[in-house]
């Protein structure tokens, strides 16, 4: 999730936001990683908008590969704004 943006519809960013990220099922990543699907990641939004901390682990690397990120986009106040929509990244 490096260097992702999220933005109202208007283009204003989602400052101070956050994504609640989960997998569609239950997959191995390098390293000897097992994530599971459905355990839910929160992941912060700066004041831009863009991934504050961002630890990728991409779907590409995932097995299976047909795995792919669920992600919802929340404000600040918690609202959600966009979402859910399976990604690939």
């Amino acid at each position: 999730m490096a260097n992702l943006t999220f933005q109202f519809p208007d283009g204003a960013p989602v400052a101070l936001g956050y994504l609640i990220v989960t997998l569609d099922q239950d997959a191995d990543a390098p390293g000897g990683l097992t994530l599971s699907a459905g355990r839910a990641t929160k992941v912060f939004l700066d004041s831009s908008g863009t991934v504050a901390n961002p630890i990728t682990i991409p779907s590409s690397s995932l097995f299976p590969p047909t795995a792919q990120y669920i992600i919802k986009v929340f404000t600040a106040q918690g609202e959600l704004i966009r979402g859910p929509y399976n990604t690939k990244t």
